[in-house]
């Protein structure tokens, strides 16, 4: 795994009710006055998203609770999976990746059960997929992800929703697969660009900066990266801003650049507080860590390094736990602490090891092979 804290956000489309007003205050007093029927359950959806906007988890709570209780009522199922699906979305954005499945897990069983339409099938896949991709299981993330695509590309389906060619990009990178990595995020961009899609642009962007700061293309990274800055702060996408400058704190790095590295980690961890995004500020420290190394500023850099490896196993993000231990070792070789650098490699070697066994790498081979076939087999 490389010395670097990259983070990958993931888009999620929102479908909006034309029956309903948009805005926050609008869809307030909507539910104040409106009689609790369908379009009531749909405006609670709608105001639960603008509400993870604004960061009151609480309150989405609430009201996804609301809705899962009337929509059955009103024999509402596509209200019943918003109820769930917003839900979901809430603590993703909190780094409670246990909890974001959960909700995600019963968008599943709703498509499983009725007969809504298949737009829904491909949006439940696609956030099942991303998260037990983010909790390291890759295999049946990509699983899932590959059949999110097939059901996008074969219906011909007008919208994406979530993000499954960024995840599969992903997962594919992880394994050292970066021209493949590459390949899907440079559709996920194509797809987004398309739909005018500034949040999904900034998202795909990004990743795309990201993969190619691990092919050692400084430069051309750091011109995605911009592109995706702007993207961001254009949808006022906040997540995903501070991703960015992350990643471009990383590519700094790399082109020597301390002072904009420095500059890019303080700023991002102003935001990352700000929206209580638990995942983000853990890469920060990391990378602050490696900063800090940089300067040879040892005690600071094992000090930060730390604090991301304890965040990392809260949220139970393997991949990311890797990513610290290995920066540890080279950090106690640096230092000359041999044993400590001993003990940090047996400890990112294990962790590296539970991401993908042979077995797995064999299977998750032959599920692209397979997905590739059927794509050409339809053309």
């Amino acid at each position: 795994m490389p010395l670097n804290f990259f983070l990958f956000s993931y888009h999620i489309f929102i479908g909006t009710n034309a029956q309903i007003p948009q805005s926050a205050d609008s869809l307030a007093n909507y539910l104040k006055k409106s009689p609790k029927d369908t379009n009531y359950v749909a405006a609670l959806n709608a105001y639960s998203w603008k509400q993870i906007e604004a960061g009151n988890y609480p309150l989405v709570d609430s009201l996804g609770r609301e809705a899962e209780k009337l929509a059955p009522k009103l024999k509402f199922i596509t209200g019943e999976y918003d109820s769930y699906d917003v839900r979901g979305r809430a603590w993703y954005v909190q780094s409670d990746y246990a909890k974001a499945h959960e909700y995600y897990q019963k968008c599943y069983q709703i498509i499983q059960k009725y007969p809504i339409a298949v737009s829904y099938k491909q949006e439940a896949l696609a956030n099942v997929g991303m998260i037990k991709h983010l909790t390291g299981k890759n295999e049946e993330a990509l699983k899932s992800i590959l059949e999110s695509i097939r059901i996008y590309e074969t219906h011909k389906l007008p919208k994406l929703s979530g993000s499954p060619y960024d995840v599969a990009g992903a997962i594919f990178n992880v394994q050292g697969k970066t021209e493949l990595a590459l390949q899907y995020f440079k559709q996920s961009l194509a797809i987004k660009t398309k739909d005018n899609n500034f949040w999904g642009m900034a998202v795909s962007a990004n990743r795309i900066g990201i993969t190619l700061n691990g092919m050692g293309k400084y430069k051309e990274a750091l011109v995605y990266l911009k592109q995706a800055e702007q993207h961001a702060e254009k949808a006022g996408y906040q997540q995903v801003l501070v991703d960015i400058l992350i990643n471009e704190a990383g590519v700094y790095r790399e082109l020597s650049r301390p002072k904009e590295n420095f500059a890019a980690l303080i700023k991002a961890e102003k935001i990352s507080v700000t929206i209580n995004s638990v995942h983000q500020t853990g890469a920060i420290y990391g990378n602050l860590g490696l900063y800090y190394q940089s300067q040879k500023q040892y005690k600071l850099a094992e000090e930060y390094l730390y604090r991301a490896l304890k965040i990392f196993k809260q949220v139970g993000s393997l991949e990311y736990q890797g990513y610290i231990y290995e920066a540890l070792t080279a950090l106690f070789v640096e230092k000359g602490d041999f044993k400590n650098a001993f003990q940090n490699q047996k400890e990112a070697k294990q962790v590296n090891d539970s991401l993908f066994t042979a077995t797995q790498h064999a299977r998750m081979d032959e599920l692209n092979a397979r997905f590739e076939s059927e794509k050409k087999e339809q053309k």
